[in-house]
């Protein structure tokens, strides 16, 4: 029953500080919760990880159906092939090499990454006229298939698709618009968290699927309410501090589990 309570209160954590940051699928905190507040082994946390992100990912395309059935067919259905092929092959890598590590290795990368999400929320800030590029055709390119390869394999590996550090990459130094990149990003982490999870369970045999099926869709759900709830009452003018603050507290989580794992 105190299982049950600590997953509740991870997940409405997880839904109030995402909606401060505006996350709505790679809720990356999730991992960090199942880990150090309810106990998870790491092995496991990620696995239901990977059911938080493909239900959030699942909702945000929902919610932007119509934008999607907008997009020319043939140039959506290569743009989901392309994502299949990249993710498929690099989220298989990253399950087997998931499969074969120790738990301290993948709580020492938990750590490097919450260390990482944290210096971005410190110091990268966009602007209005950050949001708004007009967009690099060349860098476009190399991002449709860096970034299916590097989410398929980060994901298979740790149960993250990478955005907080690829939409900086993106946005900041590849000047595309932050709306093409979002929407990129979204159908990858569908498709990589759907494979990862496929590779996981059967391939490598890794977790128990229906368990985690269960307690990651549920968390989704607490974490949703808890982001809706939250999003009706956060001004916008907090969001520059909040985040400032939560990149503070991942620096010092990353600290904590770096101790851990060692």
């Amino acid at each position: 029953m105190e299982e049950f309570a600590l997953l509740g209160i991870a997940a409405a954590i997880v839904g109030f500080v995402t909606a401060g940051l505006k996350i709505r699928f790679d809720r990356f905190f999730s991992l960090i919760l199942l880990v150090m507040l309810v106990g998870v082994q790491v092995k496991d946390a990620v696995n239901m990880t990977l059911w938080v992100i493909l239900s959030g990912s699942a909702y945000v395309l929902y919610s932007n159906m119509k934008e999607l059935s907008a997009m020319p067919k043939e140039q959506l259905a290569k743009r989901i092939l392309a994502i299949l092929a990249l993710a498929g092959v690099f989220s298989y890598i990253g399950s087997y090499i998931y499969s074969i590590v120790a738990p301290a290795v993948l709580v020492l990368a938990l750590s490097a990454l919450a260390l990482l999400y944290g210096l971005r929320l410190i110091f990268i800030h966009f602007s209005v006229a950050e949001m708004n590029h007009q967009g690099n055709a060349a860098f476009e390119k190399f991002c449709a298939i860096f970034g299916p390869s590097i989410s398929g394999l980060s994901m298979g590996f740790i149960g993250t698709s990478l955005k907080p550090l690829k939409i900086p990459f993106a946005v900041r130094i590849g000047k595309l618009p932050m709306k093409k990149v979002y929407a990129g990003n979204v159908m990858t982490a569908f498709i990589a968290a759907l494979l990862a999870i496929i590779w996981h369970s059967t391939l490598f045999q890794q977790g128990q699927f229906a368990q985690e099926l269960i307690y990651g869709m549920a968390f989704f759900a607490v974490a949703h309410i808890a982001y809706e709830l939250t999003m009706l009452k956060f001004r916008e003018e907090w969001r520059n501090s909040f985040q400032v603050a939560i990149g503070i507290i991942l620096a010092i989580v990353s600290v904590r589990l770096a101790l851990f794992a060692l």
